[in-house]
């Protein structure tokens, strides 16, 4: 079960069984956290800003499109965002996202 319990199905004929009964719920409720994260940044969108700029969501990141004038407000309002859902699913643990400005995808780390 994931930490909002959804349950987990794991095929108990596979040679992965094992494996993923123990990452699927690590993984369900790292993606639930994301699914927060994202519904609080979509909800907290400053109109000003134009359309809802994210252009990608891969694993534990969101990636967004916006322009300079914005980029370090918008950074700022993410990092909240995911910080505020890490609290809010796992209390007590430290969650610390990390948020960067580039300005096209070879400056990405």
């Amino acid at each position: 079960m994931t930490i909002l319990n959804r349950r987990v199905w794991v095929n108990n004929y596979s040679y992965q069984a094992q494996n993923n009964a123990i990452n699927s719920p690590v993984q369900g409720s790292a993606a639930e956290m994301l699914k927060l994260a994202l519904a609080r940044f979509y909800e907290s969108w400053p109109k000003e800003w134009g359309n809802f700029g994210v252009v990608a969501v891969i694993h534990d990141e969101i990636d967004v499109e916006v322009l300079n004038e914005f980029a370090e407000p918008c950074r700022d309002l993410l990092k909240k965002c995911m910080e505020e859902a890490g609290q809010e699913l796992i209390p007590g643990i430290p969650c610390i996202a990390d948020v960067g400005i580039y300005h096209d995808w070879s400056e990405k780390e």
